[in-house]
């Protein structure tokens, strides 16, 4: 409320409109909503997961995906992309993988790319070695002593990536 002032008279006034009167205060804006997590994928991480950090650190395993032993799984960590998985290692995620095109790495390459843009992204940083079962190849790109990127090829285009941390990362079979 304001008082106004009108030759002589005092009129009271109400200012409903007025966001800053007491009688109506500023609306407050609702809470907002989380970002999902960036599934971009780095040789430390994608999504929340920390290579290296425990799985219950981790909080997002929604069950294995295949291998039983307690020593060595592969989990669909929840909110995860269609496609990507975390290998946990003795309670510890060790590599994360990934199988369908949709979910890329910093320097946008993901599963469909071919062989030559994972070449020209990468450069002199990467290095090529034969496929174990196909005529294609693994392109590997060191991050740090520990850390690497493989990307799976059929000779032509990339079928599947995996980034963590070494030995684990270049485990061809997973936890076979």
């Amino acid at each position: 409320m304001r008082f106004l002032a009108l030759g002589g008279l005092v009129a009271l006034v109400g200012l409903a409109g007025c966001p800053s009167s007491p009688a109506n205060p500023a609306p407050v804006p609702p809470p907002a909503t989380p970002s999902p997590p960036d599934w971009t994928i780095t040789p430390t991480g994608a999504g929340g997961l920390v290579i290296g950090a425990p799985d219950a650190g981790a909080g997002v395993a929604t069950g294995p995906v295949s291998g039983t032993a307690e020593s060595c799984r592969h989990v669909r960590p929840s909110g995860a992309p269609a496609g990507v998985r975390a290998m946990i290692v003795d309670g510890e995620v060790v590599r994360l993988e990934v199988s369908q095109p949709g979910v890329e790495t910093l320097a946008g390459v993901a599963v469909g790319s071919t062989v030559a843009q994972v070449r020209q992204a990468y450069g002199d940083r990467l290095s090529e070695l034969p496929h174990k079962y196909t005529d294609g190849q693994y392109l590997v790109v060191d991050a740090d002593a520990e850390r690497q990127i493989v990307f799976e090829t059929d000779g032509e285009r990339v079928t599947g990536l995996r980034a963590g941390r070494t030995p684990e990362v270049r485990w061809v079979e997973g936890c076979a």
